[in-house]
């Protein structure tokens, strides 16, 4: 079938190949349940895994790859599982965080994509809000809302990792809150992207 044939050419790693495969594979996986099974059979997540912490793979193949996680982990509590439990995925998402905060150019490039993968990997999934407070993940995430007001995305994507990451879980909103998250979303609840103020508000109203 077709996801097992874009897979192939993903795993076949051609430089010229890879990226549009990966972008084919989000767009096949985008909440499509059968497609993300055929994924998770095909044991492709741990193959992403491991191009993400790979020193070959470039930074944009990197944003694909991330891309394709997010997709394929996507409201999927099986596909987030793997990746959690990869001794690797957590730990190179939260050094993505680290890196993007500390340097633009890496933000340009990863922001967006390891911000959304976050989200699509925390949605519904409470083991995920004790993996990323034992990795110390949370923080990093509010200084990505704080750091990109000029990209309505980042901030989108990583208010919405927070709110999964904090929905019934005290111990989490108590990290994010003392790191004077509530100061930084009073402004964005009225932001002109009418997603970003939405999703301030809802982040707001768990924090609380």
């Amino acid at each position: 079938d077709v996801v097992s044939k874009v897979i192939g050419f993903i795993e076949e790693s051609s430089p010229i190949v890879i990226n549009p495969a990966l972008r084919a594979l989000w767009a096949l996986c985008l909440n499509n349940d059968s497609h993300q099974q055929v994924a998770r059979a095909s044991e492709v997540i741990e193959f992403l895994v491991d191009q993400l912490t790979t020193h070959s793979t470039t930074m944009e193949t990197k944003s694909f790859i991330l891309r394709a996680v997010a997709s394929i982990c996507g409201k999927n509590y099986k596909n987030q599982e793997i990746f959690r439990l990869n001794e690797k995925g957590i730990h190179v998402l939260v050094g993505n965080l680290l890196l993007c905060n500390s340097d633009e150019e890496t933000n340009e490039q990863l922001g967006e994509a390891t911000s959304i993968a976050i989200w699509c990997l925390s949605t519904g999934n409470s083991r995920m809000q004790t993996t990323m407070r034992e990795k110390q993940g949370l923080v990093p995430l509010v200084q990505m809302v704080q750091g990109n007001p000029e990209n309505p995305v980042i901030m989108l994507n990583a208010m919405g990792a927070l709110t999964e990451l904090c929905r019934r879980c005290s111990a989490n909103k108590k990290i994010v809150n003392e790191a004077d998250i509530q100061d930084l979303l009073g402004p964005i609840t009225s932001h002109e992207n009418e997603a970003v103020s939405d999703q301030a508000k809802q982040l707001r109203s768990i924090l609380s």
